[in-house]
């Protein structure tokens, strides 16, 4: 019995195996570097993600702030830097100074507070602006379209019948469609906080423009693609 078990098991998971797995059309890619401005960089204060307003469905802000915080989480264990909120650099200005800072505010409210200190307490300041997150279409209209086929024809040739693949060229009317497609844009900046300075140490522009033909027909989910293609920005930023 539990031999057969145990074989069920193996043959599930290599039938599992065999089944494609959604792949990803690789997205276009665009990055500077000021190697310079990097052997400056000690702290970094990391503002929160920014996410369009055109972006309605709250399962794409929740996957993309969720992804912001593990990416910001992982890169702190392998910089050489240190990666701080806009919360903890308002407790240190409250611990430095003993000002009275108010914590309990919205978040965009505590990046603001944080940002105009900032000078004060970090070298740099990394931001993820996401320009475009959705879905996108083309209306095509109907048209003609060659088509060429093969016909099998028999004939008679030196004594005996041979078969023969003619080609047949026809015209067929394609119907009016939509092709769809997955926009989404999005740019990782890490600027300097100095007045001397003050300037853009390292940005990536990631771009996924893909029409559902890459993707045989079905297009992703962007609460798979756009922590995708932040994964892939965050991995090119420096750690030192």
């Amino acid at each position: 019995m539990r031999k057969n078990v145990f074989s069920s098991v193996l043959f599930i998971l290599f039938v599992f195996l065999l089944v494609p797995l959604p792949a990803f059309a690789a997205p276009e890619v665009h990055d500077f570097l000021s190697v310079e401005g990097m052997k400056n960089v000690k702290t970094v204060l990391v503002m929160p993600v920014t996410v369009p307003k055109s972006v309605s469905d709250p399962s794409i802000s929740d996957a993309i702030k969720t992804k912001w915080a593990e990416l910001v989480l992982a890169k702190q264990k392998t910089a050489a830097y240190k990666l701080i909120t806009p919360k903890q650099l308002l407790e240190r200005h409250r611990s430095t100074t003993g000002a009275r800072v108010k914590t309990q505010v919205s978040e965009a409210a505590l990046a603001h507070q944080a940002m105009s200190l900032a000078p004060r307490y970090v070298d740099a300041v990394l931001s993820l602006n996401i320009i475009k997150c959705d879905y996108a279409g083309v209306r095509h209209t109907q048209k003609f379209e060659d088509k060429l086929s093969f016909e099998e024809k028999y004939e008679w040739e030196e004594g005996k019948w041979v078969v023969k693949n003619e080609p047949v060229e026809d015209r067929e009317l394609k119907p009016a469609w939509t092709e769809r497609f997955i926009d989404v844009d999005m740019r990782l900046e890490l600027w300097s906080t100095k007045k001397e300075q003050n300037a853009l140490i390292y940005s990536c522009q990631v771009t996924e423009h893909e029409s559902e033909r890459a993707y045989n027909g079905k297009l992703p989910l962007l609460t798979d693609i756009a922590p995708q293609c932040m994964g892939i920005a965050m991995k090119r930023l420096p750690v030192k």
